[in-house]
């Protein structure tokens, strides 16, 4: 089978022009895993293991423990085989076990054999099977079937789990599986719509576990929920309501909230935790097609607009899996490589309803007699006094003195001479006329469309090397161009300007499963991973877009200073121009991670060890303030504060001189231990202890920044007039 695979158009930091991506080959993907068995961890996420166990105790009608008892249990989709011995007690434990559904056997000599067959396992789940032997002149086989859902009695672990097949036949819009969160009790989805989103900066994490509450600043989504991904830490450490990888339904396995009470291994970070396991390839070929699609047809119109926005989503890819083999080359009977592929191509386009205030024609001299500014005493816009900041004396009902004049209909008149161009440039420029007059003040209403552009790749490999040892290789990436319809995260409702984010996200992870002996088994993975997002301005946001503006600053020649500036009003006028502190060129995670994981079943005692080793590095820019210009009007000057812009009277300014794109380095080492020791056979003890060794991170040298009040030269300070004028002619104006 052929399977195109299209290119991708990414726009480019600080231009319009496009260039192409070449989307990786999947033959490349296929070369990545089989490479993992060689490569050091370079970049890796935080992991733990979410394999499950299979345990339980083999005794005979009487009661009576039967040691030495042949226990094989068989994976039903890969017909995979995992033999271990009941102990000198009668129990058994099997670790590392993937999820899926299992055929257990137990046979001993003078008995018949038990056999209980299609028994699900959860991930990071334990399945107790109890076998009751038999007299072999009794029966040849006692057959029982598994239980789909077991009620969780060996742990004292507290979960919610929903099934891969309920994610795939469930009707999730936008096809994000954090809106299956609604579905578990104790698990509560804060943002429906914001869980709409396929990945990338569309996408915030919105789940809350046990009543929890967000954590960060204005609901950031710092919930103390901790995702996982097979395994793999799946969020980001700085903006930390977003995943680095959102697997789509038709990839996903099982998701699961581990609530209270879970295992110390499991509780490296965060109070609670949202895994989500994917599938696996089986021993026989299986896959398929899908698309997910909206359009405008059938959507009402909001309230605000005239006709419904543009929404168009095309989410579309196949999945495919099965044994890996080369006929006459590599065959193996078909069970001992088995391989899963998915892929998915996202383009939505979705209209922006984005309304802002915007100055009418004649405020901007536009239609008046002689190029005048001509601000109305009353209606919507109306300002019932206009101060002159040229003139001296009082500006109210009790004086006019100091006010502007008027012409014959009852306008404040600012000449055309008093006006800064220099400003009302750039503000023809950046905020279009009104083209929405009946809706009052807010008179401005941008129904751009934003566009996503999204590739989403997993491949997953197992390979049985020998009965005691399995080799799990997989690779994710998450690729996604997301163009918006206005600077929404700048906080400007214009289509002059908008936002542009790209993102291209990778993960992968191997883990070695080793059984050691019949009690004995131990697990060692690494993972590998990479977080990175920029973020731009996309249409009119350098100096040089703009002729004929210009502006005179402090400092000059830093990063950023090609940009427009920061203009922001009070009494409702919407903002303009580009912020320093949303701009994000090349913010990087990278994550390097070893754990291990042992087991051992002694007598009556269940016990497991382990240790997490995690460095990582973030790289970022910092901003001391904006580079570009800072400006800020609120009406200080004449009581309008667009009328205080348009005069280049600003209240407040501020510049930073440069902006450094800093790293630092931070390091997790923590073992655990934990025993679960069956006192009687309705009764078991579980206790475990995680510790956590978490130094402060370090930055490269001579990146830290203080205040030495010794080097502190006043003289070098700027210097604001009363009027709030630099004495150097830091406004808008020149000369």
């Amino acid at each position: 089978m052929s399977v195109a695979i299209p290119s991708r158009t990414v726009k480019p930091k600080g231009q319009e022009e496009a260039r192409v991506r070449t989307v990786k080959p999947i033959w490349i993907t296929i070369v990545l895993i089989a490479a993992l068995a060689i490569m050091s961890p370079r970049a890796g996420y935080a992991q733990i293991s979410t394999t499950g166990t299979i345990n339980g105790s083999v005794l005979d009608s009487s009661g009576a423990v039967v040691a030495g008892a042949k226990v094989t249990i068989t994976q039903v989709e890969t017909k995979t085989i995992t033999q271990t011995v009941s102990n000198g007690t009668g129990s058994f434990a099997q670790v590392g076990l993937n999820s899926g559904h299992y055929d257990v056997r137990v046979s001993a000599p003078g008995f018949a054999s038990y056999l209980e067959k299609n028994i699900y396992l959860e991930p990071m789940a334990t399945y107790t099977v109890h076998a009751s032997l038999k007299p072999s002149g009794a029966a040849t086989t006692v057959t029982v079937s598994g239980s789909q859902a077991q009620v969780q009695t060996t742990t004292p672990e507290i979960s919610s789990t929903v099934s891969g097949q309920e994610a795939q036949q469930l009707p999730l819009n936008g096809r994000n599986f954090e809106q299956l969160g609604s579905l578990m009790p104790g698990v509560r989805n804060t943002d429906p719509v914001g869980t709409m989103g396929t990945g990338g900066y569309t996408t915030n994490n919105s789940l809350l576990v046990n009543g929890g509450t967000h954590t960060g600043s204005n609901g950031s989504g710092e919930t103390g929920v901790i995702y996982y991904l097979d395994g793999i830490w799946n969020s980001s450490n700085v903006v930390h309501d977003e995943n680095i990888i959102m697997p789509n339904p038709d990839e996903i396995s099982e998701v699961k909230a581990l609530q209270n009470n879970f295992s110390a291994q499991y509780s490296l970070m965060g109070s609670s935790a949202m895994v989500v396991e994917t599938k696996s390839g089986t021993s026989s070929y299986h896959g398929g097609a899908f698309e997910f699609l909206r359009n405008t047809t059938g959507e009402a119109t909001p309230y605000f607009a005239h006709t419904p926005p543009a929404l168009h989503w095309n989410i579309f890819g196949y999945d495919v899996g099965g044994p890996l083999f080369i006929p006459h080359i590599y065959d193996a009977g078909k069970k001992k490589t088995f391989f899963y592929l998915n892929e998915q191509w996202v383009r939505e386009t979705v209209g922006v309803l984005a309304r802002g205030a915007s100055p009418l024609p004649t405020m901007r001299g536009q239609g008046t007699p002689n190029g005048e500014l001509l601000f109305p005493q009353t209606g919507t816009f109306g300002t019932k006094f206009l101060k002159d900041p040229s003139k001296s004396g009082s500006c109210n009902a009790k004086s006019t003195a100091a006010c502007f004049g008027t012409d014959g209909n009852g306008n404040w008149v600012i000449p055309v001479n008093r006006v800064d161009q220099n400003a009302l440039t750039l503000l023809n420029t950046m905020v279009p006329l009104p083209n929405n007059p009946s809706a009052g003040f807010d008179n401005y209403l941008n129904t751009n469309p934003a566009t996503t552009d999204q590739l989403d790749i997993m491949a997953k490999v197992d390979h049985n090397i020998n009965p005691n040892l399995r080799l799990t290789g997989e690779y994710f990436v998450e690729e996604q161009n997301y163009k918006g319809g206005n600077a929404a995260r700048y906080g400007s409702p214009w289509a002059t300007n908008y936002d542009l984010f790209e993102t291209d996200d990778q993960a992968a992870m191997l883990r070695l499963t080793q059984i050691l002996s019949p009690e004995m088994t131990n697990q060692t993975s690494v993972a590998l991973g990479i977080f990175d997002g920029t973020h731009d301005f996309g249409g009119i946001h350098l100096l040089n877009q703009v002729p004929g503006f210009q502006q005179t600053l402090p400092y000059t020649g830093a990063y950023l200073m090609n940009y427009l500036p920061s203009v922001t009003f009070s009494q409702g006028w919407g903002k303009f121009g580009t912020g320093s502190s949303f701009i994000v060129p090349r913010a990087t995670e990278l994550h390097d991670t070893v754990t291990d994981d042992w087991s051992w079943l002694r007598g009556k005692h269940f016990l497991q060890a382990g240790f997490t080793m995690f460095f990582g590095t973030e790289r970022h820019w910092s901003w001391p303030s904006t580079p570009q210009g800072f400006w800020n009007f609120d009406g200080y000057a004449t009581g309008n504060a667009m009328a205080d812009y348009l005069l280049g009277t600003a209240a407040g300014f501020g510049q930073g001189n440069t902006g450094e794109r800093i790293y630092d380095h931070y390091k997790i080492a923590s073992p655990y231990f934990q025993d679960q020791w069956k006192v009687a056979r309705k009764l078991t003890l579980s206790g475990g202890l995680r510790f956590s060794y978490m130094p402060w991170p370090s930055e490269q040298v001579g990146y830290i920044t203080d205040f030495n009040p010794a080097a502190y030269n006043p003289v070098n300070a700027p210097i604001v007039s009363p009027q709030g004028r630099h004495y150097s002619d830091l406004h808008l104006r020149r000369g």
